[in-house]
């Protein structure tokens, strides 16, 4: 485990030094906030969904903070296949795919941590105060970290996936469209049409960034625990997945003479 604590310990301080990289992504939260949140008077004016343009900006600034928050994981692992850095990576004595993840994990938290007070700021200037209880963005903030992680682990699983695919970026496009939509990344999944909601029940994709979004929206503290016991099992379920995948990504390697 020190090893692993190395890998995460070494890239959040290269993440933490790429301060170009960091400001290019606040910029580019904040210019989606500032859209966004003019987007969101329209419609809390015009058509009415029970959520204030304010609830919806925040809403969107914690789902938003996830994604924008997390590496191109599966872009990397590919790259680490096509250019044969994976052949010297195996015969380390420890895990390729939980190194990287590691070090994945180690930059995704450098840039969550930058931009967590870049989206509190933006949202609270663009959607003119708090949300209904700031007090939930403390426990958001643990909730958010748990499915980052999870967002990651999927990522990375589909990065081991060019082991048989050669380019994983099409299967990536497609996660990443129903990470947005089953996820409900810019609109809660309450005002989804019933049997949308019902369809993304039976995925993952709601506890990634609707469920611990919206605890910022509501007053009742009775979800809460069960938001936690969800995003355990779905870390847990993501992880085996990728030990499994990349098990037999090394079986694939081994049979053909790799």
């Amino acid at each position: 485990m020190r090893r692993y604590w190395g890998f995460f310990v070494i890239s959040f301080r290269q993440s933490l030094a790429n301060r170009w990289s960091l400001l290019g992504r606040s910029i580019f939260y904040v210019l989606i906030l500032f859209i966004f949140s003019r987007l969101w008077q329209f419609i809390d004016h015009k058509v009415g969904i029970g959520l204030s343009a304010t609830d919806l900006l925040w809403y969107l600034a914690m789902t938003e903070w996830i994604v924008l928050s997390s590496p191109f994981a599966s872009g990397e692992i590919q790259e680490d296949v096509r250019s044969g850095n994976l052949a010297y990576a195996l015969s380390r004595p420890m895990s390729y795919f939980w190194s990287k993840y590691a070090a994945l994990f180690g930059a995704n938290i450098t840039r969550m941590g930058v931009l967590f007070f870049v989206g509190v700021g933006a949202a609270w200037l663009f959607g003119g105060g708090w949300p209904r209880d700031p007090s939930s963005l403390i426990w958001f903030i643990p909730f958010a970290v748990l499915a980052s992680a999870i967002v990651l682990l999927f990522n990375c699983c589909i990065g081991v996936c060019s082991f048989w695919l050669q380019d994983s970026f099409p299967l990536y496009l497609v996660w990443q469209k129903l990470l947005f939509v089953l996820g409900g990344m810019m609109l809660p999944l309450k005002i989804y049409p019933e049997w949308l909601q019902q369809l993304a029940s039976l995925t993952p994709f709601p506890i990634m960034l609707y469920e611990p979004a919206f605890t910022i929206l509501t007053n009742d503290h009775s979800a809460l625990p069960l938001v936690l016991v969800k995003l355990m099992i779905w870390l847990v379920i993501a992880g085996l997945i990728g030990q499994y995948l990349f098990k037999r990504a090394c079986q694939s390697l081994n049979i053909n003479g790799g």
